[in-house]
């Protein structure tokens, strides 16, 4: 015999997991609307292309990423005076101690 009280909670728990998959379904849909902007900058070709090897198919979310930081960062490089790549370099440079594979 089936415990009534049991069942009701597993049918709410069925029927919550459905909902909570829909509103992620729909989430990702206004998810993928936001991200119909684009990006286009001139780059040399040599360094795209070591780029592209280094970076395998991660490449073009290591560049929404990296434009997420730049968004937060670049009012902080501006308050401090300091040019937002130099700031980059220098944070990389002190978490890697290696300044010679940092410079431009």
């Amino acid at each position: 015999m089936t415990n009534a009280p049991e069942f009701k909670r597993q049918c709410a728990t069925a029927g919550s997991a459905e909902q909570e998959a829909l509103r992620r379904k729909r989430r990702q849909g206004s998810e993928n609307r936001n991200m119909a902007g684009r990006l286009q900058v001139r780059f040399d070709t040599t360094k795209l292309r070591e780029l592209e090897a280094a970076a395998g198919t991660k490449l073009p979310a290591l560049i929404r990423q990296c434009g997420d930081l730049l968004t937060k960062l670049v009012p902080v490089a501006e308050q401090q005076g300091i040019d937002p790549v130099e700031l980059i370099r220098r944070t990389a440079a002190s978490l890697l101690d290696r300044t010679e594979l940092l410079s431009a």
